[in-house]
């Protein structure tokens, strides 16, 4: 039994990184269990943004990079900017935070027996600094369906808390399934999110929405539809079929991701995400910023056409070329480093 306790320790931690990462990313994730608590909804402007010299900044944070926000600085990701601001984790980061426990669910025989399959639970674990988390995760021998949660009560490590209850259900893969000796590969799953809050420090961020991932040959893909509010300013970010391609391991040592979707920003709008070049991230590191790699965000009309904004990232170092008017050129050029608010007009 040690070995599954064990394990189901490991995913609990992974779990623990993810909400939390979420958290100090976009906002706080994770998933109360129901009881008529009604999710976060999106509050902000939804129409396309049109892309200027101003706004093509706060729009790639949204869209790509990570919000900048002076209540919740990244564990994540080791910045610390001018005045206290901090950058928040990416949802690229989310995703891959997120497969990270994919690959450590499995399951062996030393699990307890179910009328149609088996059950993996882990009991009341304490956190350093109060409450607890628990979890549990059940296999159905039938038809290869796995159902699980993980229960948050006042869960408080390193000065943050958690409260709420993150289920997640998916398939095991058809090929490697094998009830005699209880093995699951996970292949796809589904986590919902409906109004789980973290807090830190008298700040909060709440979460509603899913990401569901499936695993292919060469890595795995994510989708994410999700409202957080950073509860302190009563603001609303959305992320709309955000879709993330990643191949991993290629080139070796970095994992090369393709983005499709809708980024929203409460002030201006939504854009549209796409990489005209797959951006790249050290597969060993989750919180790695883009390494290299072209993300553009195409916004409303000008004058001439869609404007957009390209983002061309270089190591720690980011150029954005903005194009308001929508004439395929370039009318403003930003060149950014890492931490938030240091970009310059070149």
């Amino acid at each position: 039994m040690l070995q599954a306790y064990n394990r189901l320790i490991r995913y609990l931690g992974l779990m623990t990184i993810i909400v939390f990462g979420v958290f100090s990313t976009l906002g706080t994730g994770g998933s109360d269990d129901g009881g008529g608590v009604t999710p976060v909804t999106y509050t902000g402007l939804d129409t396309q943004a049109q892309i200027t010299a101003d706004n093509a900044q706060p729009l790639g944070e949204v869209a790509f990079l990570g919000v900048t926000a002076g209540s919740f600085v990244s564990v994540a990701i080791d910045q610390q900017a001018p005045d206290g601001e901090g950058r928040t984790t990416s949802v690229i980061t989310i995703a891959r935070l997120l497969h990270s426990v994919l690959g450590d669910i499995d399951s062996n025989d030393d699990l307890s027996l179910s009328p149609t399959g088996w059950v993996e639970t882990e009991p009341s674990t304490p956190g350093l600094c109060g409450g607890s988390v628990s979890g549990s995760l059940e296999v159905n021998e039938t038809d290869r369906s796995f159902a699980g949660s993980i229960v948050f009560n006042n869960w408080c490590n390193f000065g943050f808390t958690l409260n709420g209850t993150v289920p997640f259900s998916g398939m095991c893969d058809a090929a490697t399934f094998d009830p005699a000796t209880q093995t699951c590969d996970i292949v796809d799953y589904t986590m919902t999110f409906t109004n789980f809050r973290a807090s830190e420090e008298g700040y909060s961020e709440t979460m509603s929405g899913t990401l569901a991932s499936t695993v292919t040959a060469t890595g795995y893909e994510t989708t994410l539809n999700l409202v957080m509010r950073l509860d302190n300013e009563n603001v609303t970010f959305k992320w709309e079929d955000y879709r993330t391609v990643v191949t991993v391991d290629s080139p070796p040592g970095r994992d090369s991701v393709v983005v499709t979707g809708q980024a929203y920003h409460p002030d201006f709008g939504y854009v549209v995400v796409s990489t005209p070049t797959p951006v790249e991230f050290f597969t060993d590191s989750l919180d790695s910023p883009p390494l290299t790699g072209v993300a553009l965000l195409t916004g409303e009309d000008g004058t001439d056409g869609p404007t957009t904004a390209t983002y061309t990232f270089n190591d720690n170092l980011y150029q954005i070329a903005v194009d308001t008017d929508g004439d395929g050129g370039t009318d403003v050029t930003w060149s950014c480093n890492w931490e938030p608010g240091n970009c310059v007009m070149i």
